[in-house]
């Protein structure tokens, strides 16, 4: 998958084969169709290990910074999570582009629900701070929010990501909307 990841980033995906991911990864053709059916499976298998690997650092994350104060916490998410995207942001890019919204690949979107699942977690230690709202409601409209955002970006405004105001922007409009009491 590793192989998949890094030909998208470097060629494009409408430039990379099977002979390709073959090569790269040090296999034979026959050997990467004993696993996947085309080039797209594999594509959709190296997304879905991607987002599980990222899911499950974020929900680690979550469960260290819960015992921080709200605004440390929030602030402390958005940051893991562009810094996530950013940090390999030509094959997020690129995978993006070739499939849609990750989020909308059921594989993708349990793991996803895992993350909204931590968030409440930490939300709900803070219930007092969330004015009567419902934590589950607040982490999911945060965690998905947050998370098309940085996809839209990586795919149409990059110098956002890498100049850092988009992490900015999206821990101001966290914090904003987790503790307006209304």
């Amino acid at each position: 998958m590793q192989a998949t990841v890094e030909l998208a980033a470097e060629r494009g995906l409408e430039h990379v084969s099977t002979d390709h991911i073959a090569a790269r990864a040090g296999v034979s053709v026959g050997s990467v169709y004993q696993y996947f059916a085309s080039k797209d499976v594999a594509v959709r298998e190296a997304i879905e290990r991607r987002a599980r690997a990222g899911h499950d650092a974020m929900v680690t994350q979550l469960a260290t910074i819960a015992t921080l104060p709200l605004e440390e916490a929030i602030a402390a998410a958005v940051r893991f999570l562009v810094g996530w995207f950013a940090a390999d942001a030509p094959a997020y890019t690129e995978l993006f582009r070739h499939v849609g919204r990750v989020t909308e690949h059921a594989a993708v979107r349990e793991e996803l629900d895992r993350v909204i699942f931590a968030a409440t977690a930490l939300l709900s230690m803070h219930r007092a701070r969330l004015g009567g709202r419902d934590p589950a409601l607040v982490a999911y409209v945060m965690t998905v929010a947050c998370t098309r955002v940085v996809e839209d970006a990586l795919q149409s405004r990059a110098a956002l990501v890498a100049d850092g105001s988009l992490e900015r922007e999206l821990v101001a409009l966290c914090l904003a909307f987790v503790t307006n009491a209304r």
